[in-house]
């Protein structure tokens, strides 16, 4: 490799936040191995290969030790394309099960919805593994700016439009069953415990967001998209900075007709993603914002 090439590997690896800015995940070791063998000092004498070098190895460590968080089943370990969910094997066995009746759906719409779901899913004894195409960040935790919520929020009701066209309910639309890819600003759903066909009883929710579902939920105890539709929008308020997932708690913080359409009642998801994007239309400009996550 020219000098001038390595000169620009150094800096991007100098400036990278992640392993998979600088590697190949398909097969990680091997591009770890020969980048280090491109940096080493004892073969590399350019400035900045040492500390390179070693901002690499700590992206690597960090990488192989993963992120974990909590969801309704167990431990979820994140592995930047690659999530773990460790645990309950009898709602891991059933989020698989909803995952592929969904992958293989004989919905027209579903090769472009496809990109909404893991690339796959797997069973290893009790454990189930999710791979996804891109680096994917778990919204777990976040807290966005506006312009960021409103895109997210966008893909969450568009997915589930597809859902009710495809006959389900998803019913656990939470902090820890969404990931979000950067970089292209598109979403993934990663996890399908509370799935449901419409109008079937909905056997389970999540018990961490109890208070996210309508009250529908526990009187009718019916799936209905009217669900997803309560559920999208606390998520939307909670990444907004409102962990009760309350939008009157953000008058004042944000855009008057964001916070409106959050507060607004719909029932339909197909009227709800239309409203919404009239209301994005009528009041923030079109613009693509570059999001460092």
């Amino acid at each position: 490799m020219k000098p001038h090439s390595i000169e620009s590997l150094i800096q991007k690896t100098l400036q990278a936040k992640h392993l998979e800015e600088v590697l190949e995940t398909d097969n990680i070791d091997r591009s770890y191995r020969k980048l280090v063998r491109l940096l080493h000092p004892d073969v590399c004498k350019l400035k900045g290969a040492t500390e390179a070098l070693a901002h690499l190895n700590q992206l690597r460590a960090n990488y192989l030790k993963g992120r974990t968080i909590e969801d309704d089943a167990a431990k979820v370990v994140l592995h930047g394309k690659e999530v773990i969910f460790k645990g309950n094997a009898r709602l891991n066995k059933l989020s698989l099960q909803h995952y592929r009746q969904l992958y293989n759906s004989a919905d027209a719409a579903t090769l472009h919805f496809r990109s909404y779901l893991p690339v796959s899913m797997s069973r290893e004894e009790e454990d189930l593994r999710a791979k996804f195409k891109h680096r994917s960040v778990s919204l777990a935790g976040q807290q966005l700016p506006s312009q960021h919520v409103r895109w997210i929020l966008s893909r969450l009701l568009e997915f589930c439009a597809w859902l009710t066209q495809a006959g389900y309910v998803h019913a656990g639309i939470q902090p820890e069953s969404v990931w979000i890819v950067p970089e292209t600003h598109g979403i993934v759903i990663g996890s399908f415990y509370h799935m449901c066909p419409i109008g079937f009883p909905q056997q389970t929710v999540s018990a961490s967001y109890r208070h996210w579902y309508p009250e529908v939920v526990f009187t009718h105890k019916r799936a209905e998209p009217y669900i997803d539709i309560e559920l999208c929008k606390r998520l939307a308020c909670y990444l907004l900075g409102s962990k009760a997932g309350n939008a009157t708690a953000l008058h004042g913080k944000c855009h008057p007709a964001f916070i409106n359409f959050l507060s607004d009642t719909h029932r339909d998801t197909y009227q709800c993603y239309d409203d919404y994007r009239k209301m994005i239309r009528n009041n923030f400009e079109r613009q693509f914002y570059k999001l460092s996550i």
